[in-house]
């Protein structure tokens, strides 16, 4: 059986390789690599271009983050 994931966005979900903007956090602007499922829930992994520094420093580098349809702008 498959199971139906919720979309959390307003509009469709990004493509791998198109350009967003992540507003949680003012994370700033990235490219969809790839997608994850949680709790029912459908999201996107984002590199992002330019994190802020507090992003880089609590992860190390700069890692994609995973956020979901509502964080989207």
């Amino acid at each position: 059986m498959v199971e139906k994931l919720i979309w959390s966005g307003k509009k469709a979900p990004p493509a791998i390789g198109e350009k967003v903007h992540v507003n949680v956090n003012d994370l700033g602007d990235g490219v969809v690599q790839s997608y994850f499922a949680q709790g029912g829930y459908l999201g996107v992994i984002v590199q992002l271009d330019a994190p802020p520094e507090w992003y880089v420093k609590q992860n190390k580098g700069n890692y994609p983050a995973h956020v979901f349809g509502a964080e989207l702008k």
